[in-house]
């Protein structure tokens, strides 16, 4: 299931600056720190290598003053250099972070997985976290496993997302676990990985299975829109319009237990709906 994504900002004070300081002059800067660098550092060999050929003629005291002084130059032009990169830094960029499945039973595995690249190339490390809520097979790879509790209820995992520069980004997905007396909901029409056609109508239909009366069926788009509450066998409905609609998403069909609405169980698939382009008159 997508989650909800939550950027760190890491926030820099640039009043100094002027107001058409742009991404392009600070990654022309990097170049220009990155030259003047090379630069330092080749005469800072030259001179050093000169000053200990003439150190007989100049003098002890003169040769340690121009030494200082040029390590000195030295260390700010690296120093500088590095401050500038890591102004330039693009933090990493999520892309969804989805569980499957993402409603299981107590103790169950589920497979978490998150999509993130680095605009600027740099190697990605990840790091999982349910605050201690069940367990991970590991939790340092961008796929892992996920081990429920031994009860139920929604819970909220999170992962962070470091590039080797230190930007950071933050996603989460949420995970349902159930236990025996919750309804249990598959989702039988679309199937997961369906591919749809951007035209027209398409059926999304349910079957629950519960001891108890189902209060009523909610079927969501991407997580959050609700589509439509079906109150009545079979759950379905039948008017979702697909025909502006293209990519990647997400149904979702939620049973709510008619004695504790808290009470639910659900079920979702990821559908592919191909857009059409209108061939003109």
């Amino acid at each position: 299931m997508p989650g909800k994504l939550i950027n760190e900002k890491e926030t820099t004070d640039f009043t100094n600056f002027a107001d058409d300081f742009t991404e392009n002059d600070l990654s022309e800067s990097v170049s220009s720190a990155k030259h003047t660098s090379c630069t330092i550092v080749c005469g800072y060999i030259f001179v050093v290598t000169t000053l200990k050929f003439r150190y007989n003629k100049i003098g002890e005291k003169a040769v340690k003053k121009i030494f200082l002084f040029f390590t000195i130059i030295f260390s700010i032009s690296l120093l500088f250099c590095g401050v500038v990169e890591k102004l330039a830094n693009k933090k990493p960029m999520i892309k969804s972070v989805t569980a499957f499945p993402s409603q299981i039973g107590t103790q169950d595995t589920t497979t978490l997985k998150v999509v993130a690249e680095d605009p600027d190339g740099d190697m990605l490390s990840y790091r999982w976290d349910d605050r201690s809520k069940g367990e991970f097979v590991s939790f340092t790879e961008d796929e892992v496993k996920w081990i429920a509790p031994s009860s139920s209820g929604r819970f909220r995992i999170e992962v962070k997302v470091t590039d080797e520069n230190g930007g950071k980004t933050t996603g989460e997905v949420f995970v349902d676990v159930i236990g025996d007396e919750s309804p249990i909901v598959t989702l039988t029409e679309p199937i997961e990985n369906q591919i749809i056609t951007g035209i027209g109508y398409t059926k999304i239909s349910a079957n629950v299975e519960f001891q108890r009366a189902i209060n009523r069926v909610d079927f969501f788009l991407d997580n959050d829109s609700l589509l439509f509450s079906d109150s009545v066998v079979p759950y379905e409905y039948t008017g979702w319009n697909v025909t502006s609609l293209s990519g990647e998403k997400l149904i979702t069909a939620r049973a709510y237990d008619s004695v504790d609405l808290n009470n639910f169980g659900e079920d979702s698939v990821h559908v592919f709906i191909e857009g059409v382009v209108p061939v003109p008159e």
